[in-house]
C-alpha cells in the first residue's frame, strides 16, 4: 500500500480531509522516531511492535589492501506484527 491510498483509506474511514491526515500520520512517525534514537520499542496494540536494535562503532579491515574502515554506530528499526494484525491478512 502507498501513502496516498492509505491517506485516501484513512480520510474516507474518518471523514477528515487529508491535510488533518498527513498531519496525524507525520505526528506519529516523529513520535515513534523520537522513541526510537533513545533505542526504546513502540508498542502499538493491535498492530505490532518497532524493536530497536544499536550497533556500536566498529573497525572492520579490508581483506584486498588491510585498509582500515571505521564504521560509525547506528540504529536499526525492525517491525514485527501483531497476532492480530496477521490473523486479518492470513485469514
Amino acid at each position: 500500500m502507498k501513502s496516498n491510498d492509505l491517506i485516501s483509506q484513512l480520510s474516507s474511514a474518518t471523514g477528515w480531509d487529508n491535510q488533518k491526515i498527513c498531519t496525524m500520520l507525520n505526528g506519529l512517525t516523529d513520535a515513534i522516531k523520537e522513541y526510537c534514537i533513545d533505542v526504546d520499542s513502540v508498542a502499538i496494540p493491535g498492530f505490532g511492535t518497532f524493536v530497536t536494535e544499536k550497533t556500536d562503532e566498529h573497525v572492520a579491515v579490508s581483506p584486498t589492501d588491510n585498509a582500515q574502515m571505521i564504521y560509525p554506530p547506528e540504529i536499526s528499526v525492525k517491525f514485527k506484527s501483531s497476532v492480530v494484525l496477521r490473523k486479518k491478512f492470513i485469514g
